[in-house]
């Protein structure tokens, strides 16, 4: 999955050195069985300001094990497309492997109800990737992990309790109401307290803590249904580890081995399955069929048009560009950062920084920027109909708000219609007059809707 997300990558920013090498990278590390020859396409060049530089030799690269550029970088029309045909071109087997068929639906599903930008969905990857897990049907043998709590009136075959020196001491930011002396104190708890009162309330709530934790332990060992493991690894006398290790010596009679005590007791029974029958448990075949032989009918999203990838591209930086400054002198350094991050391609360097300084020299020829005292680029807008609105650059004047979108494309009449939605919500929210605005790169226009 990795792998194929570095090839996502690169087929979105196919200019960005940092994408080839990190794709070689994951690669090579990948087929263990290679002398990991990754060095042997790193060459070196001498610029026209006779400066030597080191690159990634891509086209061998991509010669020598995918049968060249052609092949690696097969146009596609959609994301679903775009990955089956990766994963047909690395001979991976999408049923067999768990995780690989789960990113494809994934993807399947993001082109479904979202839309089918591979920038967007890369974007989307990266901020929820830590939420994704692998979905396992209960119907299947596997572990299945989670807290005491919740397994509580839910019983299981084999149970692992991996811990059970929980602690039993008083939270040190926890605060307790104490009557003392005809006075309500609200403070934290200690036997060592020298006022009675808070002594014994300590010592009641400790006993209030041991007997929860008895509970939790009780709930814990009453889930198995054949066979249960406990591990006891604890580190304080204090808590319930200790308690736990010294009375199953006692009640049981065992010595210690340098520290340790096994305790096993019941009859060991061999599995024994019942026959499921064929059931109606659906179990996914890998499809042979080249994917370009599908019609896939996708719902119709609204995007800006480009004539060309190139155009795309620009349109992509443009955007992360600006989206990342407020005024014209933090160009050059901001744009270096979005080239060193690999966000922006360096061959688009110059193209990138003249649009943009057009852009400020422009709006400052109309006075876009008189007054301004607070820029706000790429803010989310939550509607209380649970849309977002996504404005690329949001000026707050003295006496105004200036909503302003950017156009890599050609003019549509649906970008007026855009812009003069967000009026309307933003209206509600700065309880200002708003002025919406668009800005063309292509002809250099600002046009007031």
């Amino acid at each position: 999955v990795r792998l194929l997300i570095a090839y996502l990558k690169w087929r979105m920013k196919p200019g960005v050195d940092l994408m080839k090498r990190q794709f070689a990278e994951l690669y090579f590390r990948m087929n263990v069985l290679m002398k990991d020859p990754y060095f042997s396409y790193i060459k070196e060049l001498i610029t026209s300001q006779g400066k030597s530089i080191r690159v990634f030799d891509d086209a061998l690269f991509l010669k020598d094990y995918f049968g060249g550029a052609k092949l690696f970088f097969k146009p596609f029309e959609n994301l679903v497309q775009l990955v089956q045909d990766f994963i047909r071109l690395m001979r991976w087997e999408e049923v067999s492997n768990p995780y690989l068929h789960q990113f494809s639906d994934l993807v399947f599903q993001f082109q479904c109800n979202r839309q089918s930008d591979l920038t967007k969905f890369i974007e989307y990857y990266e901020e929820n990737k830590s939420k994704f897990a692998l979905k396992m049907p209960e119907s299947r043998d596997a572990v299945q992990i989670m807290t005491i709590h919740k397994s509580k009136g839910l019983e299981f075959p084999v149970v692992i309790i991996p811990k059970v020196d929980f602690s039993l001491s008083i939270h040190n930011e926890a605060k307790f109401f104490v009557e003392a002396d005809g006075k309500v104190l609200y403070t934290s708890l200690s036997k060592n307290n020298v006022l009675d009162e808070i002594h014994h309330k300590a010592i009641e709530e400790e006993s209030l803590i041991l007997l929860d934790k008895l509970n939790l332990l009780y709930v814990g060992l009453t889930r198995p249904e054949r066979r249960l493991y406990v591990f006891n690894r604890f580190e304080r006398s204090s808590n319930l580890g200790h308690l736990f290790h010294q009375n199953m010596m006692t009640t049981f009679s065992i010595n210690e081995n340098e520290g340790s005590i096994l305790y096993e007791t019941g009859n060991k029974q061999n599995k024994i399955d019942a026959d499921r029958g064929e059931g109606a448990f659906y179990v996914p075949k890998e499809v042979i069929n080249e994917t370009s032989k599908f019609q896939i009918a996708f719902r119709k999203v609204q995007k800006e048009h480009h004539t060309s990838q190139e155009e795309r591209l620009f349109g992509i930086y443009f955007h992360t560009l600006i989206g990342a400054i407020e005024n014209a002198s933090q160009i050059q350094d901001k744009l270096e950062m979005l080239i060193k991050q690999g966000l922006v391609d360096s061959s688009s360097r110059k193209k990138i920084e003249e649009s943009a300084r057009v852009f400020f020299k422009e709006g400052k020829a109309i006075g876009l920027f008189n007054g301004v005292h607070k820029v706000l680029n790429e803010r989310s807008i939550l509607l209380p109909s649970g849309k977002l609105l996504i404005p690329d650059k949001v000026m707050v004047r003295e006496n105004d708000v200036v909503v302003l979108d950017f156009k890599t494309g050609k003019k549509e009449s649906k970008h007026e219609k855009q812009v003069r939605n967000y009026k309307k919500n933003l209206e509600g929210i700065f309880n200002q007059k708003v002025i919406p605005m668009l800005y063309y790169t292509k002809s250099n226009e600002f046009i007031q809707v």
